[in-house]
């Protein structure tokens, strides 16, 4: 099934469906509501697949993360290996040289593995980081702190974590500065009046600017990447082709070629993760909104612009002022 055509469906999960799966979920300890069911349903027709494919996502992520917590650090490298079997080395070619580099990375697969995998892999070519956010305002990254740490806290191995708060984001724009990589994961904010609103899957999504305004500010290049999973959820690392976040002159502002930039960025992140949108952390959340984003075409547009140009709020007359001696 081909994302457009599965976008036009709107009918719901069967309700015999329903109480079926509930028991499923009540053994998977998944509290989901009708209509939290209901956009993961719309998802899996995206994707071509059931619900029990949800499900089975869902026992095998909460595995990996009890496994993991508890292996000493051999035994978690050997265990992500045996899950990510991509080839890393690809990267090499696309990490130019003479810069810093933003890795754009989603919330999607076996996101955690792919970000540890790079960063052992880039680690032994320049210093790398992952940025996430405080744990001290993001419930749960404590988790992440643990695992990375107990990874790479180590003398000499120019890997490393750093806080999204003032003091790990001006850390992060001197690593880039210096040539070095950040990991980010730009599909997550933390307040919606920071957001901008771009078309993801036929459907608006509310993302921050910051990944574009780094690798902007710093004159880096930003590689999206995206982890992928297959039928029987091992994973494959899929890099995109490097996004150049210049300054484009037709932009009336940075915020502007900002948003341009982070487009080219979910554009791939769309074409890697569309086929299988019921592995983003965030699918629950993104196909629960009911209204789609709305697309112009050249006929479209050129009926707006005439309107446009026809209102006199665009072509205000010349208000003239007397002055009285």
């Amino acid at each position: 099934m081909h994302i457009s055509e599965a976008l036009e469906i709107r009918q719901h999960t069967p309700k015999n469906t329903f109480r079926h799966t509930i028991r499923v979920e009540q053994r998977l300890g998944l509290t989901l509501s009708d209509r939290e069911r209901e956009a993961i349903y719309s998802a899996c027709q995206v994707s071509g697949f059931g619900l029990d494919t949800y499900y089975r996502w869902y026992r095998q992520k909460s595995a990996i993360s009890s496994k993991l917590a508890h292996l000493d650090h051999h035994s978690i490298l050997q265990a992500i290996h045996c899950i990510d079997r991509s080839d890393y080395s690809s990267i090499n070619e696309k990490l130019p040289n003479d810069r810093g580099v933003v890795i754009a990375l989603p919330h999607h697969g076996h996101y955690i593995l792919a970000a540890v995998r790079l960063m052992e892999h880039i680690r032994h070519l320049r210093n790398v980081h992952i940025l996430y956010g405080d744990p001290r305002d993001h419930a749960g990254n404590d988790l992440f702190d643990d695992l990375y740490r107990r990874l790479f806290d180590s003398a000499g191995c120019r890997a490393g974590i750093i806080h999204s708060n003032g003091r790990g984001i001006a850390k992060a724009l001197r690593a880039l500065k210096n040539g070095e990589a950040i990991i980010m994961m730009p599909d997550v904010h933390r307040h919606r009046e920071e957001t901008y609103c771009i078309p993801f899957l036929g459907r608006p999504l509310d993302i921050m600017l910051g990944t574009a305004a780094m690798a902007r500010k710093t004159g880096s290049c930003i590689l999206p990447v995206v982890s992928v999973v297959d039928a029987a959820l091992q994973a494959t690392t899929v890099f995109g082709d490097t996004v150049e976040p210049t300054l484009r002159r037709a932009a009336p502002s940075s915020d502007v070629s900002d948003y341009w930039t982070t487009l080219d960025i979910f554009q791939f992140f769309e074409r890697a993760m569309g086929p299988q949108i019921i592995y983003w952390q965030y699918v629950r959340q993104h196909f629960l909104k009911k209204s789609e984003f709305p697309i112009f075409y050249p006929s479209t547009m050129d009926e707006a612009w005439h309107m446009f140009s026809k209102d006199h709020r665009s072509n205000p007359k010349p208000v003239l002022t007397a002055y009285l001696d």
